[in-house]
């Protein structure tokens, strides 16, 4: 997640204000067709939805104190591999000028900015999925996982590499988290990592992040995908199933593995990891979150309703995540 205070400014001053035209002068360098932007959400990144000759295109700013070049030309040679071995991913647009990526000087800071093809279709909520549509689920990060095994030319941060920089950016007042993230780094260094459960994931392989065609899966948002263990995707998409209660004999757990292994092989023994794996992501979502909450309480001129709102949810959160340290 972004900075609040990136989201809002950004918001303030360029998404949301009529009088902004940076957007627009952006999207020139793709050529698009005019009164067709919309600002979609804020998130890890800011997305627009507009036309290209009346084909629709998402276009995604990410903040370059967050990530750098290097990090986004590898998501979309990921992206692209991926779309060669027909994993249904978005691929980007190049401009008018061949370029995939350009940078975005705004008032706020700079942005990467990257032009996807837009995906027709709905995004579930997870308790409107019956046991089929999670054997298809399944099978959907099954087979992404089946072509990315053979991608071994792309290099990607690592889990060890986040818990590396979750250790540089946690508060030394923080010692539950931390005692926490010693203990997470001594089970990921002696868990069994071998070519057949270790390898490139897409790290949110949430519903959110899936737009659904009738049976077929579109898989969108890649700019988190790691170098890390295949069950941990299997953990992460799945943590809205099971909230705190973890119940691996769970039908629609099933039905969800069912599907994976009908594209590839998952052991029990990577499975009963699953747990380890919600913290792991626990740990890292708290630290996000504590990154985040960037500004101040009582500042009303600075500071609209709805960005107060918006960090008192997130301090609700954290807190949450810091109880389960104790």
């Amino acid at each position: 997640m972004m900075k609040l205070s990136v989201m809002r400014d950004f918001l303030e001053q360029v998404a949301l204000n009529p009088d902004s035209t940076l957007i627009d002068g952006l999207l020139n360098q793709w050529g698009y067709d005019k009164g067709t932007v919309s600002f979609i959400r804020a998130s890890n990144n800011f997305i627009f939805k507009f036309s290209q000759a009346g084909k629709h295109y998402i276009l995604r700013l990410t903040d370059t104190e967050k990530v750098s070049q290097r990090d986004i030309e590898s998501e979309l040679a990921f992206l692209r591999y991926l779309h060669a071995n027909n994993v249904c991913v978005n691929i980007p647009l190049k401009t008018l000028a061949g370029q995939e990526i350009e940078v975005c000087h705004t008032p706020v800071g700079s942005f990467y900015a990257v032009v996807f093809n837009y995906f027709e279709g709905r995004i579930y909520d997870i308790d409107e999925l019956d046991e089929t549509q999670f054997e298809v689920w399944g099978e959907a990060l099954g087979g992404l996982h089946h072509a990315s095994a053979s991608c071994s030319s792309i290099q990607r941060a690592s889990s060890f590499d986040h818990l590396s920089k979750s250790k540089e950016l946690l508060s030394v007042q923080e010692q539950a988290a931390h005692k926490e993230l010693v203990r997470l780094t001594h089970w990921l260094e002696a868990l069994p990592k071998t070519d057949a459960n270790y390898g490139l994931i897409h790290f949110d392989f949430e519903l959110d992040n899936l737009i659904w065609n009738g049976d077929r899966i579109q898989i969108i948002d890649f700019d988190g995908s790691i170098a890390s263990w295949y069950v941990a995707d299997i953990a992460f998409a799945l943590r809205d199933l099971f909230n705190d209660d973890i119940d691996l004999s769970n039908k629609h757990f099933l039905a969800f593995i069912k599907g994976y292994r009908k594209k590839m092989d998952v052991s029990q023994q990577d499975l009963s990891q699953i747990p380890m794996f919600f913290r792991l992501h626990n740990l890292e979502t708290f630290i996000t979150l504590q990154m985040a909450m960037d500004i101040e309480e009582g500042n009303s001129q600075k500071n609209p309703q709805w960005i107060m709102d918006l960090l008192h949810k997130l301090e609700r959160k954290a807190e949450q995540y810091r109880e389960s340290f104790a």
